[in-house]
């Protein structure tokens, strides 16, 4: 593979002041990643990007900016939908303030996009996040190994949870960031011309599978898919034989290490039979609940019930045993909530993104790993969060706009293929 041909503009100055004040834009960016675990203070960040946004609109206008049709295009795919649904929403309030939230996202991109068309440095990004992975990884094993976390949070002898203890969440985040990580080996090794920076994914993989997320495994495994298939390309055999042995070794030893990691695969492999209730023992009785959303959508299956209606009416309504926060379905949740109408702006959204994401993938442009991790974000068989939470939305939106701002900033950069990005 060819390496990132990155723009290196550093400040002419050695000021620090200066340096803060050129790559602002990229440090929100990492904060925003760094203050994860901390609960809802990752909207820090964002709201900071929000006012600038806001501020250089009221200086300038839309003075400097690229085309930003597109992502237009889909932040009103994903926006206009959930305003419909408030006709019929269980409750309105909730759903008016996703679809603001939506909105607002979506002008805080802006910013991003108009920094990152002036100066960008994907070193930043790229190695910024890959080294707060790393640590995260490691203090994870320690959790496992000595029994809790430089932090001193707890192994809850079943699940590890790490820096996001005690929530199960690491291993939902290290799937949906692993294209940053990889891609910092592929630059390392491009760069060095040596492979052992690939055995940095061997623990960081052990993290994901210890965390017993199953949704989290088969994103890992769309991302790792992607990256087989270009190494296929540049028919880097020697280098696909080394990562598989790490890989082996790591999903090897984390079995044998961990009864509970064994018992899960079981489980999840009995879900492959055509046994209903192995399926739903399978998907951590994800099956009941994808039918009490069903049968909520049936309900009102133009427009939707809106955010937050699947715990009191699913329940209510005899739909669910339970009360479920969500239908642990990306598609099934965006289809209970704004209906018809929703489903098809979320699949065009999604194959307007799936279409960029293959483009810059197969022409390795310079944002195919941003636009990979916003793909990754965006899939319908997502199990793990609510497609219209707080947490969810914040992810996508990053993703997408910082995919975006990339981009814009290359667009007119020869890619490592011939072709452009327009």
């Amino acid at each position: 593979m060819n390496p990132e041909n990155r723009l290196i503009d550093y400040p002419a100055t050695p000021s620090w002041r200066t340096w803060f004040v050129r790559r602002h834009a990229e440090l929100l960016v990492i904060l925003f990643v760094i203050v994860q675990p901390f609960g809802e203070t990752f909207l820090l960040p964002l709201i900071i990007l929000l006012l600038l946004s806001l501020y250089v609109f009221y200086r300038d206008g839309a003075r400097h900016l690229p085309d930003l049709s597109l992502y237009v295009s889909i932040a009103l795919l994903l926006t206009v939908p959930l305003l419909i649904a408030s006709v019929s929403a269980y409750k309105i309030d909730k759903t008016l303030i996703t679809a603001l939230y939506f909105l607002l996202l979506a002008i805080a991109g802006v910013y991003v996009i108009r920094r990152f068309a002036k100066s960008f440095c994907s070193d930043i990004l790229i190695y910024g996040i890959a080294a707060i992975l790393m640590f995260w990884t490691f203090d994870a094993l320690i959790q496992y190994f000595v029994g809790h976390n430089l932090f001193g949070w707890p192994y809850n002898g079943n699940r590890l949870t790490g820096i996001f203890h005690p929530k199960i969440r690491i291993g939902i985040v290290f799937a949906h960031l692993s294209p940053f990580l990889i891609e910092a080996g592929r630059r390392l090794s491009l760069r060095s011309g040596h492979n052992w920076h690939w055995l940095l994914l061997a623990p960081y993989l052990a993290v994901v599978l210890l965390s017993g997320s199953r949704s989290a495994w088969l994103t890992l495994l769309v991302v790792s898919l992607v990256y087989f298939v270009i190494l296929l390309r540049h028919r880097a055999f020697k280098t696909i034989g080394q990562i598989a042995l790490v890989l082996v070794v790591s999903v090897g030893g984390s079995t044998l290490i961990s009864d509970q990691l064994k018992n899960r695969l079981e489980q999840t492999l009995s879900g492959l039979s055509t046994d209903p209730e192995a399926l739903n023992e399978a998907t951590s009785l994800r099956v009941d609940v994808w039918r009490g959303a069903w049968q909520l959508f049936l309900d009102s299956p133009i427009t939707g019930v809106g955010v937050k209606a699947l715990g009191d009416l699913g329940f209510q309504r005899g739909y669910t045993s339970i009360p479920f926060g969500h239908a642990h379905f990306y598609g099934l949740d965006v289809l209970m909530v704004t209906g018809i109408i929703g489903f098809v702006a979320y699949l065009a959204a999604f194959g307007l993104v799936l279409w960029k994401t293959a483009f810059s993938v197969w022409y390795e442009t310079k944002a195919f790993p941003f636009w990979l991790a916003a793909m990754a974000m965006m899939l319908p068989f997502n199990m793990h969060w609510e497609f219209h939470g707080i947490r969810s939305y914040t992810w996508l939106w990053m993703l997408l706009f910082i995919a975006f701002a990339v981009e814009y900033r290359y667009r007119t950069e020869t890619s490592t293929k011939k072709g452009s990005l327009k």
